[in-house]
């Protein structure tokens, strides 16, 4: 995106992972895309992991409530296996960096 050594524009990260966000919001409507929220889970992690100012817990924790929302309102999860089984994984890497890095344990899982 537009976070590196020589350009930090948190900002537009930030309006650029919104807009996923709402991107994926509209096409839930078919769980098989399931997965791209959990793509978007994992870029906000790999931002709160390098200390990027434009990221906090709170934006984690409001996502993964947004993720549990979707789950519990999903008719059939058969089609979203992948993304439920990439969720976890995500959720037990949280918990292990936990365990070695106090923020982690802020975010609600």
């Amino acid at each position: 995106m537009y976070y590196g050594p020589y350009r930090k524009d948190g900002k537009k990260v930030m309006d650029l992972l919104r807009k996923a966000l709402k991107t994926a919001e509209v096409i839930m409507a078919k769980s098989e895309n399931f997965y791209l929220l959990v793509k978007i889970l994992n870029t906000y992690v790999y931002y709160f992991t390098i200390e990027a100012e434009f990221i906090n817990v709170q934006d984690i924790n409001d996502l993964l409530s947004f993720i549990k929302e979707t789950i519990d309102e999903m008719e059939d999860q058969k089609p979203a296996q992948a993304g439920l089984k990439a969720l976890t994984n995500t959720k037990n890497a949280i918990r292990e960096k936990a365990s070695q890095d106090s923020r982690f344990g802020l975010i609600i899982l």
